[in-house]
């Protein structure tokens, strides 16, 4: 790594100050489903396809409320 290399944040350090890392991969699976749902017309079994989710990716999409 060259000096301008920003520092590699180890598993424990949050990427966004004052959440948990499961308050982040909630937020970002929570933001991928929703750009598929947009890309594929919110067709839930495109999406599920689409991003490689299993049955029961789709039955957290709708815990999440997103379908």
């Amino acid at each position: 790594m060259g000096e301008d290399a920003a520092p590699v944040p180890d598993a424990a350090t949050p990427l966004l100050p004052g959440l948990t890392r499961r308050d982040e991969v909630a937020i970002l699976e929570r933001r991928r489903i929703t750009e598929a749902l947009d890309r594929t017309g919110h067709n839930p079994t495109r999406t599920a396809r689409e991003i490689g989710l299993s049955q029961a990716g789709l039955l957290k999409m709708d815990r999440m409320g997103l379908r």
